[in-house]
């Protein structure tokens, strides 16, 4: 919904398991999954707002409020550009990212499955000697389980479905990319709330050429953003200028998908990088390179 980067960094502060773990081991990142999605990690006081929303969207919310079911693509208007957004921050977790099927085309809830489940389980229940209303034997997770059609799949496999381009691009560049396979996470100051701004880096390596850092910013929001961000607070080996004084990185990943494995420009002024981001946009920037 927009304006969220701050309960984005307040929740990755205060996040509720910390496990240690072996050095041959790390988490599975969800974005999507075959159950329930569990409300109970958003504060009281936010969760009706989540709640409205969800259901606004044709997604289910159940157990008094605590889980829902549904696809992401409903929960994200089904607009690929905001899905696109999605996945760009969904690599940036620490984390092994794991997608659910469907979700990289864009598949919605499945009704009709969700429809037919229900008859199925309450004739169950039925010969069983459970005497509830139909309405009642409704699995909201039922709405994101079921068959994709081949036309589907097919058509987008084979199309130009942006949240698509820009899963497998995040898959190229996570694999060759050793600062988003580490641990943490680093904000970095973008003075709006709808922006969210890290830096991805080895602590092993700080500054190093062989594992160079990179730098991600998000807009997320509907609204076309102006971002500052205070060259101070990301690492010296991006700071690269050309002979007009702008700031000149390498595009490892962008909502501007052309631009990618190319050199980018941007301004820069009194100390702060200058990046305009259209609506859902994003970019990962990696340091000059030499060719």
């Amino acid at each position: 919904t927009g304006q969220t980067s701050s309960a984005f960094w307040d929740y990755w502060s205060k996040r509720h398991i910390k496990l240690p773990f072996p050095k041959t081991a790390t988490w599975i990142s969800l974005m999507g999954h075959h159950d329930e999605m569990y409300l109970g990690f958003i504060r009281a006081h936010n969760r009706p707002a989540f709640v409205d929303y969800i259901n606004s969207r044709g997604c289910r919310v159940y157990k008094n409020g605590m889980s829902a079911g549904g696809r992401i693509a409903n929960c994200l208007d089904q607009d690929p550009r905001r899905i696109g957004m999605a996945f760009f921050v969904f690599f940036l977790m620490p984390g092994v990212p794991a997608v659910y099927y469907g979700d990289e085309i864009g598949w919605p809830n499945n009704e009709e499955h969700a429809k037919r489940q229900q008859n199925k389980q309450h004739k169950i229940l039925q010969k069983l000697g459970v005497d509830i209303d139909i309405e009642r034997a409704f699995d909201p997770r039922d709405l994101h389980r079921g068959p994709i059609t081949a036309e589907h799949l097919y058509e987008t496999l084979h199309g130009e479905y942006f949240p698509l381009q820009v899963l497998r691009r995040m898959n190229q560049v996570y694999y060759n990319t050793l600062a988003l396979q580490t641990p943490d996470l680093h904000p970095v100051t973008a003075y709006d709330d709808g922006i969210l701004c890290m830096e991805r880096f080895v602590n092993d390596h700080i500054g190093g050429q062989t594992n160079p850092p990179v730098l991600c910013i998000t807009n997320l929001t509907y609204q076309t953003k102006y971002v500052a961000v205070p060259i101070i607070e990301f690492n010296p080996i991006l700071h690269n200028f050309d002979e007009n004084g702008n700031m000149i990185f390498f595009q490892l990943v962008g909502s501007t998908m052309n631009k990618n494995d190319t050199h980018v420009t941007f301004n820069f002024d009194h100390g702060h990088l200058r990046v305009t981001l259209e609506p859902w946009g994003f970019v990962m920037l990696a340091p000059k390179r030499s060719f």
